[in-house]
């Protein structure tokens, strides 16, 4: 076991076959994942960690590298041809950058829009899937936190 990082009396490590018995225990008897997760979604690849106390595993973790998608277009566009010129370059550069995005490690896109109709195209053309449990907080606005009170 690698141990990563040990602060204010925990552990954080990476995670191993080891790991496998005690996160299929838990995954069973977790009415919110049983049948979502198998153990393997929290061992071994990259972003996946344990977060041990004196007691012993805390919690599991596995880290994505995803891509939030905002998008802005003109939404006076009211002809049939003009929506069909954005919805082709929208579906073509979102290969494109699906692409470079995944060379670079990402694994994920969440799209980020509250528009009935660019929802529904996303999830029909783009391959979106809804999700109801994303919380979202913009790594940026931490480490301005951390900024700001490591100068008061």
């Amino acid at each position: 076991m690698t141990i990563l990082a040990q602060f204010d009396g925990l552990e954080l490590r990476e995670t191993d076959e080891y790991d496998k018995p005690m996160l299929q225990e838990w995954i069973a008897s977790d009415a919110a994942h049983a049948g979502e997760f198998e153990p393997e979604h929290f061992i071994g690849s990259e972003g996946c960690f344990a977060l041990e106390d004196a007691a012993g595993v805390v919690f599991f973790i596995r880290l994505a590298k995803t891509a939030r998608v905002r998008i802005q277009f003109n939404t006076e566009l009211k002809s049939r041809k003009q929506r069909a010129r954005v919805a082709q370059a929208l579906a073509r550069g979102m290969a494109v950058l699906e692409l470079g995005l995944s060379r670079s490690g990402v694994t994920e896109w969440v799209f980020d829009t509250t528009n009935p109709d660019l929802k529904k195209f996303a999830i029909k053309w783009l391959g979106f899937k809804e999700q109801a449990n994303d919380l979202v907080r913009e790594i940026c606005e931490l480490e301005r936190e951390v900024r700001e009170t490591e100068v008061a």
